[in-house]
């Protein structure tokens, strides 16, 4: 079957999400016939030619999937048959090792408890297939399979799939070393795309990367100018060992791939302050074949010019295009560089580039509103899950914003500095007595400033400072917004530049429920802050909560007097964390000899809660982490508890299970089950962050409840007095 050029066979290509249309292209370039295309997907039609093509020769396609089967299924026995019906020896051999990979949504609604169970129904359906019909069953192999296979399960439609791919297509090989967070190939490939290199290229046009990190833009570009096909690099592909392979097909599609190559006279430059991305680059670039083509130097993007680069080179430098993707700081210490870098940098490629084309690859608007021109295109792209977009320019010098002083202290800055420290002021009586070192100390107190700043003295001796900039409303203009951020970066360093502080910036993306959860990047440094003398691990970047609710500090004080009247009393106190995030609330409570639970859905805030109460001196069995659903924790528990905290966050969902929570919706659920496990005189304190929440009184009219939410909103949180609602709630007599 495999020698017959005129079968064709149903399949589907993946790819970077809002890159379909070039998929389309190239497709329709390797002979494919388009069918249908959806979100990061390209349905189409093919011979073995146009497989092989795609997989030597596209881009921007991330994998190519061989359609074998789609069905509805009904319940997991239902996807067991399904799948066990598939002529799977048609495909490969017993004898071939498989791997599975899936994409696997809403499993609950043909009865599956999680995504696992599902890919293992199918596996178990394949492997018993071989073993009746071949006396045999493959192995599973996850570092190198023979056949890659892909299952899907969207709702209650099933499909099955051979990654003739064989991995994902945009590690070609070259890129064996990399610089912090690289590009990926098959995005690289897309900006490229996306900034019209292909055209430009033809005409002579010089590239350059300034900010050239791995080089991964560099070798993408030369690629393309040279016609050279990406998987020509490659060392294998699924397809080798599927039964309809045809060595002497592949052989002849690949003469005709490499035939197509044709190097130019591009020029093609990258730089980098940093030499050791400059050597991880020419490495690569190397490994690409393609670093006889390419000049590399080290030089600030902010200094460079046209005339710099000609120089270097010996020759003049033909206008072309540059593709960049700077640097921007996650840390408001470093995003404050990062300001001055893209105005820099702006300033510099106007003066310096005038006439070339411009494209400039980020996440943050804030800091693309530097570069003094207006984009003539924007393309939205995803960098993996974050949202980002390709602003492209056409360098006009005569059209260039001019630069004002960036180092005037505004009006409106003026009136932001001396509010926080009116504020830090008012404040210091309070913090002294209280001995409170980690404080909310400015919330958006001037409308036109929407942030709150945070202030964190860590048990080192070094002062952090939390700066969340709240979503502004639709119609603030990027540019005001931009420069209004600016000026509380700027302001916070005025009023805090005794201190030294180290700060950190906060995204401005609305979040659902505690979402905040949710990590965001992986710098890995925690401290240790002290409040109410108790030691707490802290993170100011990697999430986008720090690993305490500074809020819920009265709530916790609560929490500790009730422990202690019940030691007092001669009792030991048996207390309940629900929803516990990183177990502050426990640790307040043992600090008072309770014997504490500590249950919620993350390992990894589990973790950390004990790593808390380790680091506190509470390393005993007096304490125990149980990660599970709060639902199903109180639902299977036989326990009883004297002192129980609620906090559950406003929505959330588990994809896995298929469960939502909304604390509007749900709140008197959780708060039955959570007083049935109260001993008699037992207290819940229940609150949460949903500023629109009314609690439903009548349907818990068994239950004694006072609002005490009054009695929780510290001094630094009096200006947000929605932050949280908080009451006390208990049976009846």
């Amino acid at each position: 079957m495999g020698e017959n050029m005129s079968d064709l066979y149903r399949l589907l290509a993946l790819c970077p999400a809002n890159t379909e249309d070039i998929v389309q292209s190239e497709i329709a370039g390797c002979g494919g016939n388009f069918i249908r295309s959806s979100k990061g997907r390209v349905e189409f039609e093919g011979d073995l030619s146009v497989v092989y093509r795609v997989c030597l020769s596209a881009r921007v396609v991330n994998r190519l999937l061989l359609k074998i089967h789609e069905c509805e299924v009904a319940d997991p026995d239902d996807l067991y048959r399904q799948a066990h019906s598939i002529d799977w020896g048609r495909f490969f051999s017993g004898k071939n090792s498989i791997l599975i990979g899936s994409n696997v949504f809403d499993v609950s609604r043909v009865g599956f408890n999680n995504t696992n169970f599902a890919v293992m129904k199918v596996k178990d359906a394949i492997c018993d297939f071989f073993r009746e019909k071949e006396g045999t069953r493959p192995d599973i192999d996850k570092d190198s399979p023979d056949i890659r296979l892909f299952f899907e399960l969207l709702r209650t439609t099933a499909g099955f799939y051979i990654d003739l791919s064989g991995g994902s297509l945009h590690q070609r090989g070259y890129r064996q070393q990399a610089v912090e967070a690289p590009l990926k190939e098959t995005l690289a490939a897309a900006l490229l795309y996306r900034a019209n290199w292909k055209e430009l290229c033809k005409d002579g046009g010089t590239f350059i990367d300034m900010f050239c990190g791995s080089g991964t833009l560099l070798v993408e570009a030369a690629l393309i100018a040279f016609g050279y096909g990406p998987g020509l690099l490659r060392s294998h592909f699924g397809f080798e060992f599927w039964k309809d392979h045809s060595a002497e097909i592949y052989r002849q599609i690949r003469g005709e791939v490499e035939a197509l190559i044709s190097y130019t006279d591009n020029i093609f430059i990258g730089s980098d302050l940093d030499p050791r991305a400059i050597d991880i680059a020419r490495k690569n670039l190397e490994r690409a074949g393609v670093s006889d083509y390419v000049r590399l130097f080290v030089a600030d993007a902010t200094t460079v010019s046209s005339e710099f680069f000609s120089k270097k080179i010996g020759k003049e430098l033909p206008q072309g295009l540059i593709v960049t993707n700077p640097p921007y700081g996650e840390r408001l210490s470093d995003f404050d560089s990062a300001l001055q870098l893209y105005s820099n940098l702006g300033q510099q490629v106007v003066a310096g580039f005038d006439g070339w084309g411009f494209s400039l690859f980020t996440s943050n608007h804030e800091l693309s509103m530097k570069i003094p021109l207006k984009p003539h295109k924007v393309n939205n792209l995803l960098n993996g899950k974050i949202e980002c977009f390709l602003a492209n320019f056409r360098i006009d010098s005569e059209k260039a914003r001019k630069p004002h002083d960036e180092d005037a202290i505004s009006p409106g800055m003026e009136m932001l500095i001396n509010r926080i420290k009116k504020n830090l002021k008012q404040m210091k009586k309070w913090r002294t007595k209280n001995q409170i070192s980690c404080f909310r100390c400015y919330d958006a107190d001037l409308p036109e400033y929407s942030a709150f700043i945070e202030v964190y003295k860590t048990l080192d001796g070094q002062m952090h400072l939390v700066v969340s900039e709240y979503a502004p409303p639709a119609e603030i203009p990027e540019s005001k917004r931009s420069r209004r951020l600016s000026e509380i970066i700027r302001s916070v360093g005025v009023v805090f530049a005794d201190d030294n502080p180290v700060v950190h910036l906060r995204t401005r993306a609305k979040q659902k429920g505690r979402s905040q959860y949710v990590r965001r990047d992986l710098k890995n440094e925690f401290f240790w802050i002290e409040e109410g003398g108790l030691k707490f691990k802290v993170n100011f970047d990697d999430f986008l909560d720090t690993g305490i609710f500074l809020d819920h500090r009265p709530a916790r004080n609560i929490i500790r007097e009730f422990a202690r009247e019940i030691k007092e009393a001669g009792e030991k106190c048996f207390f309940l964390n629900l929803f516990a995030y990183t177990g502050s609330a426990s640790l307040y409570a043992a600090s008072e000899g309770a014997v504490t639970v500590t249950v919620d859905k993350s390992r990894t805030y589990l973790n950390w809660a004990k790593e808390n109460m380790v680091e506190n001196g509470f390393d005993d069995s007096f304490h125990r982490y149980v990660q599970e659903d709060c639902f199903d924790f109180l639902g299977m528990t036989t326990d009883r508890f004297d002192l129980i905290f609620l906090d559950p966050p406003t929505f959330s969902n588990t994809k896995s299970e298929n469960k939502v929570f909304d604390v509007q919706n749900d709140h008197v659920r959780i708060i039955k089950a959570a007083t049935s496990k109260l001993r008699d005189g037992g207290l819940l304190i229940f609150s949460n962050n949903f500023r629109k929440f009314k609690m439903d009184y009548e349907s818990l009219a068994d239950l004694q409840i006072v609002d005490i939410t009054p009695k929780t909103i510290d001094m630094d949180f009096q200006r947000d007095q929605k932050i949280h609602q908080c009451y006390l709630i208990q049976k009846r007599d």
